[in-house]
This record gives C-alpha cells, structure tokens and sequence, in this order.
C-alpha cells in the first residue's frame, strides 16, 4: 500500500477497520496516524452537535418565521409611502463642447431636504484645486453653492450633497472655487 493511496482511504477507516493493509501502514507512518485522529476528532464533534442543531432548528423555526413575517410587514410599510412621493430628478452636465462629465441623482431626503447623488467623471484634474457646484435659489432665483468637492487624478468624483428647499432646482453647473466665473460644465 502506497502512502498517497492510504492518505486518501483515511477517512473510510472512520465507519470500517477491516482493511488490514490500510491499517498495517497507518501503524508505520506518523503522519497518516497524525491525520486520522484529526478526523476521528472531526467527526465525532461533528456527530456530538448535530443532534442538538436539530431540536434548536425546531424550537426556534417559530420564532423566527414570526420574525421574518414582522420584518416583511416593516419594510413594506416604510416602503409604501415613499411611493407616493415625487420621483427622483436626474441630470447630466456637460462641457461647451457637449461631453459629459458629472450625473447627479435628487431624491428627498426629508420633507424640506434633497439629498444629490453626485458622480463627476472626465472634470480637468489640477493638484489642490477644488470646485464648487451651484445651483439656482428656489426662490429668488439668486445662485447657490450646492457643495465642495475635489476631483482624482483621473477627474472623477463621487459625492452626497444635501439641498435645503421644497422643489427640485431648475438649474446646475460646476465652476474651480478659485474662479467662480467660469463655468466648466452645466445643464
């Protein structure tokens, strides 16, 4: 009996001892003896538990279908009105020569507030420089600084902003914060 083949049968030898080359070699090599106690440890947790799983799956099968219906109930219900509320805005701003390079997403975040969900990709990368994204007042029309954000080396950028207000704005677009004159891209 080869060492590679009597390390394979090791775990026939856990339900049969009948196998007297299997068990000549075992009694010859450390290491298959090492690896058998380890499996006869295995097994014999592993059959000192199993019992006691079954009769916790049944006690608590109850109790957590119960659970499950009541969490089912919640979600649902905190789900539902978010239905009937306006549905999200999104929009794209793009350059002069008409690429995109920042998509937001409003939804409400509260009854006065609008979170935006803000992903820039492609915005010119400069060490150290930061933009500013605006939008127009809901009132007054009089622009507002939505949020501050820094761009990667690649120009991307993923941003939450909150927005005070009772309606989406009407319009957006992102200037450097060194030159709030210059529009680097709109909607």
């Amino acid at each position: 009996m080869t060492h590679d083949l009597a390390y394979e049968r090791l775990p026939d030898l856990l339900f049969d001892r009948d196998d007297p080359d299997l068990l000549g070699h075992i009694g010859n090599c450390h290491v298959c003896q090492r690896q058998l106690f380890l499996l006869s440890r295995v097994d014999r947790l592993l059959r000192q538990r199993r019992p006691r799983t079954r009769r916790r799956t049944r006690r608590s099968l109850g109790p957590l279908a119960i659970a499950a219906v009541t969490a089912a109930a919640i979600a649902v219900a905190v789900a539902l009105p978010q239905r009937h509320e306006a549905a999200s805005a999104r929009f794209a701003l793009k350059t002069d020569g008409g690429s995109i390079v920042a998509r937001a997403q409003i939804q409400r975040s509260d009854a006065e507030n609008e979170s935006i969900a803000f992903i820039a990709e492609g915005l010119p990368s400069r060490p150290f420089d930061t933009y500013l994204l605006w939008t127009q007042g809901p009132d007054d029309g009089k622009r507002v600084v939505v949020g501050r954000f820094m761009v990667s080396r690649t120009g991307a950028c993923r941003a939450r902003f909150n927005l005070p207000g009772t309606r989406h704005p009407g319009r957006f677009w992102i200037t450097p914060s060194t030159q709030p004159a210059v529009i680097v891209a709109s909607t």
